[in-house]
């Protein structure tokens, strides 16, 4: 009789195990992503920022930061979710955080292509209004900025720095400079999810300055040999990155 009463537990404590290992997680997981150097072209050759007269002569970097997310659009067991418990460079959010109720995956994507579109749309603006002021000469006409496979609004402030540099205001001054923020047509940042984990990605792939919102400078954590910037509006942004060296 015992014997069965152990084979019958040792039998739960399985199916417990296997059920938690293939169940659905209620979570989705963020992690670093990956960068890119809008100065640059993409693996085709296109530009990621062009405008008529637009200075080519790359000098530096500036790396547009992303999140991955693991769960949001494909399966995600429960046990796979587990370990980012325990690991500083992921986080996990509710499932919903991403995909509110009565969503569908395809108004998700569709909402994330329209905020970059936006944000793509205010940093245009918000370079054009900068460099007027500044008594450069920008002509918009024909300006595109185009990246493929990447959402969101967080992009904003690194566009428009983008758009500054190629327009002859030497924003990198050889660095290689990483940035994340949102930024609408009147220059203001605003802030960013996945602050901890782009900063990660931004680390690895070799920045030695980040730019961030001050909305986020609570959420980092310090990682040596790398320079946080905090500002709250595209001159605060400029200003601070060229006159640090």
């Amino acid at each position: 009789m015992p014997n069965r009463f152990i084979k019958g537990c040792i039998l739960v404590v399985f199916l417990a195990v296997a059920v938690f290992l293939i169940y659905p997680s209620a979570y989705v997981e963020e992690s670093p992503g990956d960068t890119y150097n809008i100065l640059g072209n993409d693996n085709s050759g296109k530009k990621y920022i062009d405008f008529p007269k637009a200075d080519e002569n790359e000098k530096g970097e500036l790396m547009l930061l992303t999140v991955a997310v693991s769960g949001a659009s494909t399966y995600f067991s429960s046990a796979t979710a587990l370990p980012a418990l325990f690991q500083k460079s992921s986080d996990l959010y509710p499932r919903e955080a991403y995909y509110p109720p009565n969503t569908s995956n395809q108004q998700v994507q569709e909402k994330n292509a329209e905020d970059m579109q936006n944000s793509e749309s205010s940093a245009l603006i918000a370079a054009k209004n900068y460099l007027k002021e500044k008594n450069i000469d920008f002509d918009d006409k024909g300006a595109k900025i185009q990246i493929d496979d990447v959402g969101g609004p967080s992009a904003g402030l690194v566009f428009t720095l983008g758009i500054l540099q190629k327009a002859g205001i030497d924003i990198t001054q050889g660095r290689r400079i990483a940035v994340t923020g949102t930024i609408d047509n009147n220059g203001k940042v605003g802030a960013i999810g996945g602050v901890q984990q782009k900063m990660i990605a931004a680390y690895r792939d070799g920045a030695s300055v980040m730019v961030v919102p001050k909305e986020n400078i609570s959420e980092l954590e310090d990682i040596p040999n790398i320079e946080i910037i905090a500002v709250d509006n595209l001159s605060d942004a400029v200003n601070k990155l060229t006159s640090n060296n």
